[in-house]
């Protein structure tokens, strides 16, 4: 994820209200997760996200991708669309957004 990001929305590591932290993977996915991977066909950020999450238990995730969704779903996860989709659906407000996110600042990781 964090090669994507660099990527395609370098500006976005740049805001001055949240702290990014890119963390290596000290283990590699486990079974389950590499089969499910396999078998919808997710790609390696996915796959490094949900093995962070799995890490990290109390996460909420955001995807864009209807599989990945699905995945994380199956794994017991809370998972949204993008940030944007669930504000103009009513599920999160922008306020809702700016403070979950100011208050994980130092707890949300990206690999």
């Amino acid at each position: 994820m964090w090669f994507e990001v660099t990527r395609h929305r370098r500006e976005a590591l740049n805001h001055p209200d949240i702290l990014f932290r890119k963390v290596i993977l000290d283990k590699p996915p486990d079974g389950l997760l590499l089969a499910m991977s396999k078998a919808f066909s997710l790609d390696s950020g996915e796959i490094q996200t949900l093995s962070l999450a799995l890490q990290h238990r109390d996460s909420l995730l955001f995807t864009d991708d209807a599989a990945a969704r699905f995945v994380t779903e199956q794994m017991g996860f809370k998972v949204h669309g993008t940030i944007v989709r669930a504000i103009r659906r009513g599920y999160l407000s922008a306020r809702d957004v700016a403070t979950y996110s100011l208050s994980y600042q130092n707890k949300v990781p990206c690999t």
